[in-house]
């Protein structure tokens, strides 16, 4: 079993979505995939093997393998055992996006952002190092740019997950189905999003409650 894919995205927010300085975005995707199945001793074990491989337009190809083996260890009983990876490249919009809202401005993951933005000399911290800052400033009185943590703004890559899975399906005396089964998952880089912020001073971090020249 064979098969291919191709997807082509064409972005036109005209800047009031996604960045797009030089005008619309072409966005390119492919795909292929490969299956092979064997029945051996007498269909006693079934082998299935798989892989797919993935190229999108900012990101390097990436390989997934799928294997799968059914053991038939009685009449109509059965014992299931496969292991698999997946992963997922973050959409265009985790991307592109460059919206202004009225709180906040959400910004995509490539490092075309940290250029646009300035990072790193006008570095923005994480919300929650932020709320530290100002708690302790105004709670206990001290100012301690200390608490401050920059954000990191690599680079995002693909999602990815490898996933275990043992199982059993068997009838018993045609009266009883039984199907149970146990899977466990790693995921690696999962793909989220993080809230920051950033002033004109480290002062001004305390704003609105506190004004500085």
């Amino acid at each position: 079993l064979v098969g291919a894919d191709y997807r082509s995205y064409h972005l036109n927010s005209k800047n009031t979505i996604f960045y797009e300085p030089d005008g619309p975005i072409n966005i390119g995707e492919y795909g292929a995939y490969a299956q092979l199945q064997k029945q051996l001793f007498n269909d006693i074990l079934k082998l299935t093997a798989a892989g797919r491989y993935d190229k999108s337009e900012n990101f390097k190809g990436r390989f997934t393998p799928r294997v799968t083996a059914t053991i038939k260890v009685a009449k109509d009983n059965n014992i299931r055992l496969s292991y698999q990876q997946a992963y997922r490249f973050p959409n265009n919009q985790d991307q592109y996006i460059n919206l202004f809202t009225p709180g906040s401005i959400l910004i995509g993951c490539l490092p075309v952002f940290n250029t646009l933005y300035q990072f790193e000399t006008k570095p923005a911290y994480t919300a929650q190092s932020i709320s530290d800052f100002r708690n302790a400033y105004f709670g206990l009185g001290e100012f301690n740019p200390d608490t401050l943590v920059k954000a990191n703004f690599g680079k995002a890559k693909p999602e990815t997950m490898s996933s275990y899975e043992i199982g059993y399906r068997g009838v018993i005396n045609n009266k009883l189905l039984i199907d149970v089964y146990y899977y466990f998952s790693k995921y690696k880089d999962f793909i989220g999003r993080e809230a920051v912020g950033r002033a004109d001073s480290i002062q001004h971090l305390l704003n609105p409650f506190l004004t500085t020249n």
